[in-house]
């Protein structure tokens, strides 16, 4: 029974690390999709500036969220 507590404790302490790193993950799917667009060979530079814009804001985001990931970690320790 002790075992069965440690590791529900154990989940529910993980799971504000793991939501994250699914959040990283979903943008990381993201940029791939967008850097996949930006390879096209009929893009115009109106869509290549958008794309920048879009990876540039995205990359931010995953910088946030990797600083998050981060502190929780640093907790653990």
């Amino acid at each position: 029974m002790v075992e069965d507590t440690d590791n529900s404790d154990h989940k529910a302490r993980h799971d504000p690390l793991r939501r994250r790193f699914y959040l990283l993950t979903v943008r990381c799917e993201d940029a791939a999709a967008m850097a996949a667009k930006g390879q096209a060979t009929d893009i115009g530079s109106e869509a290549v500036g958008d794309l920048t814009n879009q990876l540039q804001a995205t990359g931010q985001e995953m910088i946030i969220i990797a600083d998050a990931i981060s502190a929780i970690a640093h907790e653990w320790c």
